[in-house]
């Protein structure tokens, strides 16, 4: 009797440990049917999904390519040593026109082996300039002074200047040529017409300026510094976009001799110079080597070929006969006159080769 009451004991405890695991499965369903039940979404973790998206390589961007154009590096060298100035730059494969409103063009020219910063570039300027384009760096020994990007010939992006021990002096932004900072006033509330350009920089105009027409076209541009003009200011007509004035100022405010604002050139509205040089101009003034008005005499120009003249009655006939030969006829056909054929003397002839039976015959004469 004692071991049916312990087996029974012990089935009692099985099955009571077996019910409480049934009541803990319950309640952990319960859990997950109360957590999907939420209004709220619940946080799920998608990083097993996307492990295939992040095994795959990322495609290399290619270096040799900015903003879609191909390119090609340069470099310039120039000094020794700690002064030593070295520039790296890229440009343009192919070549392409700027915009031609900007007028801050930087190229490389490959005559002088030196970036240049250029007005306007044509067409025609393809065969010794290369637009820039790309990263840019410049460095003095070992120190970076300028960093920035071309796009097209133009400063795009953040341009950085730096002093001694890498401490940053100034930078400015830009946009394909223009300034982020500049002031823009238009003709229209939707802002689509341009009518003026301010380029301040720390509450000063440093860059380019412009004035437009409402039709878009320029009227006035010219470069500013720490508010007051340098450099030549260009001023256009308005109908026909021809040049109006061109007024000189100095090139900087703290380089170079300082001289006051002198009109340089001046036209009418068809073109007429008013101002050339810096000096009235007079329509009316000589021209060195011709006289106003009238076409320069044309001459014709000076045959190579020396004609010979007729020879004169009392020469010999021995030399009019030596210069009857067909060279001297062709070169004075057309000009000399006619003269008269003359006997040809045989005496003069060239003697005719003897033939072998004639060498025979006269060898058998001196035999005998």
């Amino acid at each position: 009797m004692q071991i049916k009451h312990i087996i029974y004991i012990f089935l009692v405890l099985i099955l009571a440990v077996s019910g409480q695991k049934a009541s803990a499965q319950d309640d952990k369903k319960s859990d997950r049917q109360r957590s999907f039940t939420r209004d709220s979404i619940p946080e799920l973790d998608l990083n097993r999904d996307t492990t295939k998206a992040e095994t795959k390589r990322k495609a290399k961007a290619k270096k040799r390519i900015f903003y879609g154009k191909k390119c090609k590096k340069g470099f310039t060298k120039k000094g020794k040593r700690e002064k030593q100035v070295i520039e790296t730059f890229w440009y343009l494969k192919k070549f392409e026109l700027p915009d031609a409103y900007i007028k801050d063009i930087y190229v490389f020219d490959m005559k002088d082996r030196k970036i240049l910063e250029r007005d306007e570039i044509l067409e025609t300027d393809k065969t010794r300039y290369k637009i820039l384009h790309g990263p840019y760096k410049r460095t003095v020994g070992k120190d970076p002074v300028e960093m920035g990007i071309f796009y097209v010939g133009m400063k795009h992006g953040r341009w950085e200047k730096f002093g001694k021990e890498f401490i940053l002096l100034d930078k400015v932004r830009y946009y394909r040529g223009w300034q982020r900072d500049a002031e823009i006033t238009y003709y229209d509330n939707d802002k689509k017409k341009i009518k003026e350009v301010l380029p301040y920089k720390y509450k000063t105009l440093q860059g380019v300026y412009y004035l437009f027409a409402e039709t878009g076209q320029v009227l006035v541009h010219g470069k500013y510094q720490d508010d007051k003009k340098i450099g030549m200011w260009v001023e256009y007509f308005a109908e026909n976009g021809r040049r109006k004035k061109e007024t000189s100022y100095p090139k900087d405010l703290y380089k170079g001799e300082q001289f006051a604002p002198k009109v340089m050139n001046e036209w009418d509205d068809n073109g007429n110079p008013i101002i050339k040089d810096g000096k009235p101009f007079d329509p009316s003034q000589k021209v060195k080597g011709r006289v106003p008005g009238r076409q320069p005499v044309k001459r014709p120009p000076s045959s190579k070929k020396k004609t010979t003249t007729p020879e004169k009655e009392n020469t010999p006939a021995k030399k009019v006969e030596d210069k009857t030969d067909n060279k001297t006829t062709k070169k004075t056909s057309i000009i000399a006159p006619e003269i008269a054929p003359q006997p040809i003397d045989t005496s003069t002839a060239p003697k005719a080769k003897p033939t072998k039976e004639e060498i025979k015959k006269r060898l058998e004469k001196k035999m005998r």
